[in-house]
C-alpha cells in the first residue's frame, strides 16, 4: 500500500494464459520459439482488444495533480511493459531509448524465473522480454493507425492539450 495512493483496476487479460493453458492440458508443450510467437500474439492482442484499458491508463494519468504515477500488472514486463512504453512515446522519448528501457525488465528479472512450474524452454521466454515483443505491438500499431502518433491520437484520445499536459506532469527540465 502507498499512502495517499489512488487504485484503479484496468484488466488486461493476456491471451498467452489461455493459450498455454490448452497447449500444456493437451501435453504439447510449446517450443522456445513457438513461445516467443505466443507471446507476439499477446502484445498484437494488448493493441487490438485492449486499446480501451490503455487510453483509460493515460485519462488516469492525466487526471493527476503531480507525479509520480505508478502503474503495474503481475509480472511487471508485458502490460506494464507495453504501458510504459506508449507513456514514454508519448513523452517524445527517442523510440531506441524505450526499446532499451524495455529491455531492462530482463536484468531485473534475472533471477526471478520460476523453477519446475512451466518446461524451461517456455519459462525462459515467459519471464523475460523479447524485441519480438513489443515490435509486434508496434506493428498493429502502424497498420492499423498508421504510426504510434495515430494511435496515441485516434486510439488512445490524446490531442495536444492532453500531450502537453503528459509533459508537464511527468517531465522535468533539465
Amino acid at each position: 500500500v502507498i499512502p495517499g495512493a489512488t487504485v484503479h483496476s484496468l484488466p488486461i487479460e493476456p491471451s498467452i494464459v489461455q493459450k498455454l493453458s490448452e497447449l500444456m492440458g493437451a501435453g504439447t508443450p510449446p517450443s522456445a520459439q513457438e513461445t516467443v510467437g505466443l507471446m507476439q500474439d499477446t502484445y498484437r492482442n494488448f493493441v487490438r482488444v485492449n486499446t480501451p484499458r490503455f487510453s483509460d491508463l493515460f485519462g488516469h494519468a492525466l487526471e493527476q495533480q503531480e507525479a509520480p504515477l505508478v502503474f503495474h500488472c503481475t509480472a511487471g514486463k508485458d502490460r506494464t511493459g507495453l504501458a510504459a512504453a506508449l507513456l514514454l512515446l508519448a513523452l517524445d522519448v527517442d523510440a531506441d531509448v524505450v526499446m532499451d528501457d524495455y529491455l531492462h525488465t530482463n536484468v531485473r528479472l534475472a533471477d526471478r524465473i520460476p523453477a519446475g512450474v512451466l518446461p524451461p524452454q517456455v519459462a525462459r521466454v515467459l519471464w523475460s522480454v523479447q524485441p519480438e515483443f513489443l515490435q509486434a505491438a508496434y506493428e498493429v500499431i502502424d497498420a492499423d493507425y498508421g504510426n504510434v502518433a495515430n494511435y496515441l491520437k485516434s486510439g488512445i484520445g490524446l490531442g495536444n492539450a492532453e500531450l502537453e499536459r503528459l509533459r508537464s506532469l511527468y517531465l522535468q527540465s533539465p
